[in-house]
């Protein structure tokens, strides 16, 4: 992850789906346990992915958006809600410093086209939080009308 952030502006969208994959398939050998999420190492990795669901590079932020999917999908068959939270307080976090700054309204929108994937495989104890937090959303909406 390391060389991600220190390259990000070279990273090629291929590169960014390779790694994706290899975070991804990291993160399914981890036991579905609060302790072992909630580590640094395993937390951080995460947060890595919920990251790269925003990226301006469309084919990879489409895998990686559909592979992060499959992964909370596993976590809800396993009643696993830690990721769903996860999800939820990222959100959150990205909405806050769009208020606060009026930019980054293209992630809030990528992140919202996740949400929209994600969300049947979220733990049902997220989602009142999370209708909240998108009643709370005030993104510009831009029409283009022909004359």
């Amino acid at each position: 992850m390391q060389v991600y952030t220190s390259n990000s502006e070279d990273m090629t969208g291929a590169a960014q789906r390779s790694l994706c994959d290899c975070v991804i398939q990291l993160l399914q050998t981890q036991k579905l346990k609060e302790s072992v999420w909630s580590s640094k190492c395993v937390s951080d990795a995460f947060h890595f992915l919920l990251r790269l669901c925003i990226t301006p590079k469309g084919k990879a932020r489409h895998f990686i958006q559909e592979d992060l999917t499959k992964l909370i999908e596993s976590h809800h068959t396993s009643h696993f809600a830690f990721t769903s939270r996860e999800v939820v307080a990222f959100f959150s976090q990205l909405n806050d410093h769009y208020k606060t700054t009026h930019s980054g309204d293209t992630d809030m929108f990528y992140f919202i086209g996740f949400i929209n994937l994600v969300f049947p495989f979220l733990d049902g104890s997220v989602k009142e939080s999370l209708f909240l937090l998108l009643l709370e959303v005030r993104l510009p909406i831009v029409f283009d009308v022909d004359p």
